[in-house]
């Protein structure tokens, strides 16, 4: 199965037409952004991309081509536990998986949370600080990865998100090629600079190797820094043919 994501999500409505946008062959994955900062606030100030936390539970809706996660950004790793925990209650009975934005965080933490949530997903986030970490070694760079493989469920490489800047094609493909061939079977989604116009130049790479899927979130934005629903739409019927072979 083959993920379209889109990330940012504020608002029910929002879910809900996403979700009318979906086909059969693939399942969107759904996010909704929480930072350190915004889970321990009552209120939020950016309210176009962070929701109030006691509202996220409403914006996930039920839907089997669809898959409800948060995506958690936060540099505490000692509480990171303890915050994995209250999120999931704050996700709610339609909550899928955290996604997970800290460089190499405890690999404890994973195997705890695993323990006591078993049926939530967990998705990884490798950028390009956390592979800066391990000086760009490759070796490093695999290992990693298969240490926290058994308790991931997929691992997201994000080089970026300027959307000012070309996607990296061919970044993109050497790190999927060097897992891939290191045998790291988990889903792996692509993120950092897509939009609705530019998906279609990792076909090649979503054709070559399986369980690839596509993330966005910055490009489908309006001026407005809000989600723009016509790119939403745009994106996923693009991404939808990319991904349909």
């Amino acid at each position: 199965m083959s993920y379209i994501g889109i990330t940012g999500i504020v608002s029910r409505e929002e879910s809900e037409i996403t979700s009318s946008l979906n086909c059969d062959f693939k399942k969107l994955m759904v996010s909704v952004l929480v930072t350190k900062k915004t889970l321990n606030q009552c209120y939020s100030k950016s309210f176009n991309r962070y929701p109030l936390t006691c509202e996220i539970k409403n914006l996930f809706i039920r839907d089997s081509q669809v898959m409800n996660m948060i995506s958690f950004s936060t540099d505490d790793d000692d509480s990171l536990l303890e915050d994995m925990i209250v999120l999931t209650g704050l996700g709610g009975r339609n909550l899928h998986g955290l996604r997970i934005s800290n460089q190499w965080p405890k690999l404890e933490t994973f195997i705890r949370f695993k323990e006591m949530f078993p049926n939530i997903s967990l998705a990884l986030q490798i950028d390009a600080k956390a592979i800066g970490i391990l000086k760009n070694d490759n070796r490093l760079l695999v290992q990693k990865v298969r240490d926290y493989s058994p308790y991931v469920d997929f691992f997201f490489i994000d080089l970026g998100g300027d959307v000012s800047k070309l996607v990296n094609v061919d970044r993109f493909h050497y790190l999927v090629f060097l897992l891939r061939s290191n045998k790291v079977s988990k889903d792996i989604i692509l993120s950092g600079g897509f939009n609705d116009q530019n998906v279609s130049m990792v076909k090649n790479i979503v054709r070559k190797f399986p369980k690839i899927g596509i993330n966005a979130e910055a490009g489908l934005r309006s001026q407005n820094d809000f989600l723009d629903m016509k790119k939403v739409q745009k994106y996923i019927a693009n991404a939808s043919k990319i991904l349909s072979v």
